[in-house]
């Protein structure tokens, strides 16, 4: 079992969380986020009169070795994945996140891994909670 301090830091959605904790058969589907190292940002600058205001200008690409151990862990989520889910996870490269359908069991052993950054529901954009957005 997971602590409830691991849940918490990993699972933000307090009904999601609620699916682990209680070890729920109930299947969702959710956006499994990786632990990245964070993308280096260019930063450029304005100068109007006495203000400078810095802004993120670009993303500076990853080295081989970089690359390789995005790899390393991305093949390593998914074949974790795989290994324990029904269905095989869909790769979202932009995001760099899995999206799974999962149960109560399942969250817990995903949040566990030391390889996963953060667990989120993944909803229907026509879904209530999006309605307010719109």
């Amino acid at each position: 079992m997971v602590d409830q301090d691991t849940l918490a830091k990993k699972i933000h959605d307090p009904g999601l969380r609620q699916i682990a904790i209680d070890r729920s058969r109930e299947r969702v589907s959710v956006i499994i986020v990786i632990d990245f190292p964070k993308p280096r940002l260019e930063i450029g600058e304005v100068i109007s009169g006495p203000t400078i205001t810095s802004f993120p200008t670009s993303v500076e690409p990853e080295s081989p070795e970089e690359l390789q151990e995005l790899d390393r862990r991305t093949a390593s989520v998914r074949n974790f994945l795989e290994n324990m889910l029904e269905s095989p996870p869909h790769w979202l490269p932009l995001a760099r996140s899995f999206v799974a359908t999962v149960d109560g069991i399942q969250l817990q052993k995903i949040a566990k891994s030391p390889l996963t950054k953060s667990i989120q529901l993944n909803r229907d954009l026509d879904t209530p909670a999006y309605e307010e957005i719109k």
